[in-house]
């Protein structure tokens, strides 16, 4: 048999989200353990995690994505979970 293709969920299974929640969070002028702490409630309730925002009073988030874009300058290999990479060679 040969595997034609894998999906794979990226996020928060082999890479770190931290690092843009914290941007998202610092950009909104939260602390990263209330962002952290509302994204987890969102979360836990089956919410999609957009609705963070929502729980936040924050809007307008959208209007926030280039700045967020340009503070964050997308995925490092640092964001990778230390197993990610051999798992998927």
């Amino acid at each position: 048999m040969t595997i034609e293709w894998v999906a794979l969920d990226v996020g928060e299974t082999l890479v770190d989200e931290t690092r843009v929640w914290a941007v998202w969070a610092a950009e909104l002028g939260f602390t990263q353990l209330t962002f952290a702490a509302a994204l987890g409630a969102t979360i836990a309730r089956g919410e999609d995690h957009r609705n963070v925002f929502d729980v936040l009073g924050v809007r307008d988030w959208r209007s926030h994505n280039a700045a967020v874009d340009a503070a964050y300058r997308g995925f490092r290999e640092s964001d990778l979970y230390p197993d990610a990479r051999s798992s998927v060679e």
